[in-house]
């Protein structure tokens, strides 16, 4: 018999666990992530009630942000059972010292940029804001590599790179291992995520372990990770035109790009976002709840 029962996700993660641990008595702690938390006053009715259910079960609500924290304790009627743990990334586990090399290995000219991004190919994502920079730029000398395992905007991303006769020079990935995945970022000059919508995403993380700048929007959870002009660029949600024109921009400063991924692993380490960190900070909480 277990002493906690740890759900990754309210719904319907935690929400499935009630019975179970009504029956042996045992803590429910839940994470709280973006979609269930943002997306709340958008839910059903039913849903709603399924979602406020498992939050006033749960011994501890663990969000992953400083904004989802808040809209957790907006729901529940004791607010003092509400934690933040951020997620995080190991920088051991990149290896950028081998950059160079990496590059080589993808056909990436030394002079050349290379633009990555990493999430599901759809809308909540920015992708069509990232359709619309393609298709109306100019970017000679830039290769941009996608990876996303699912996404209604797939085929249309793919379309558009062809169209943009870059099409050579890019990637659309479905299925990348963690290992290859990494030195894709290490081989990147710059990660994009002009979301609408996020958590904290793990994505920016990954991007500050291997010392890879970032160009997203200015929402709630990634300003709690990027410093504008510090270890990146933060622009307005839904802008396509300073999308092009922040990308642009930080592609023609590579010095200034190698600066923000320094301080995006030194941010890192300072704030202890590392999964290590993570684990004790997620026990520690468990053993005082029970």
């Amino acid at each position: 018999m277990p002493d906690v029962v740890h759900a990754g996700h309210i719904f319907l993660d935690g929400y499935g666990m009630i019975p179970y641990c009504d029956q042996h008595e045992l803590p429910l702690f839940v994470m709280g992530r973006g979609g269930t938390l943002n997306g709340f006053p958008e839910l059903s009715n039913r849903r709603q009630a399924m979602v406020s259910e498992t939050l006033e079960f749960a011994e501890g609500i663990i969000c992953v942000s400083d904004a989802l924290a808040e809209r957790a304790k907006q729901i529940v009627e004791n607010p003092e059972k509400v934690y933040v743990v951020a997620n995080g990334e190991n920088p051991d586990l990149y290896p950028t010292s081998n950059r160079e090399l990496i590059r080589r290995e993808l056909n990436i000219p030394p002079e050349d940029n290379l633009v990555l991004y990493v999430g599901n190919i759809i809308g909540e994502k920015g992708i069509n804001d990232i359709i619309q920079v393609i298709n109306n730029g100019d970017f000679p000398d830039t290769h941009f590599i996608f990876v996303g395992q699912s996404g209604n905007l797939r085929l249309k991303l793919h379309e558009t790179l062809i169209e943009a006769n870059i099409g050579r020079e890019s990637k659309i990935l479905w299925q990348v291992r963690p290992l290859a995945l990494r030195r894709i970022y290490v081989a990147a000059d710059l990660v994009w995520l002009p979301s609408y919508s996020e958590g904290r995403p793990n994505v920016i993380y990954e991007a500050m372990a291997s010392e890879t700048p970032v160009l997203a929007t200015n929402i709630d959870g990634i300003i709690e990770q990027v410093v504008n002009g510090e270890t990146g660029k933060l622009i307005e949600p839904g802008n396509p035109s300073d999308l092009y024109q922040e990308l642009i921009s930080l592609l023609s400063k590579p010095d200034q790009l190698k600066c923000f991924g320094q301080n995006g692993l030194e941010r890192l380490i300072l704030k202890g976002w590392t999964w290590e960190e993570h684990a004790k900070k997620i026990a520690k909480i468990h053993k005082e709840r029970i």
